[in-house]
């Protein structure tokens, strides 16, 4: 008997121990869809689209070909805003940026959430 008590509460210990270290950190960024958070090229993705995706050797322009596209302003990067490439390559295929890349390094979770918020309203400039 002693022991199905003891057997018991230790059970008991361990559901509540495991339950109060499954907490879950939210964000520290949350896209707010009704656009009382407004982020817009300028002020917040500028900075982000610069050292993840126009870093040298990538969407820098520098390529002659035409493949390589310049995302160091926000007109180089519109048409492949407004045709969904870029949320295509970077959310659906996560192809963008390049594993292993400079731009990959730089790219964090927060934005990743600010680059999908910010296509997702608009795009604004």
């Amino acid at each position: 008997m002693k022991y199905t008590r003891l057997l018991l509460s230790l059970s008991i210990w361990v559901g509540i121990q495991s339950c109060v270290r499954d907490q879950v950190i939210p964000p520290e960024f949350i896209c707010d869809t009704s656009n009382t958070i407004e982020l817009s090229y300028s002020s917040d993705m500028a900075e982000i689209i610069t050292n993840s995706c126009a870093n040298i050797g990538c969407h820098d322009g520098s390529d002659n070909s035409g493949v390589v596209r310049d995302y160091r302003t926000y007109l180089g990067l519109l048409p492949e805003l407004e045709n969904g490439e870029i949320k295509a390559e970077v959310f659906a295929l996560f192809s963008m940026p390049v594993t292993g890349s400079e731009g990959a390094a730089n790219f964090t979770d927060e934005d990743r959430l600010k680059l999908e918020c910010w296509i997702d309203n608009g795009f604004p400039e």
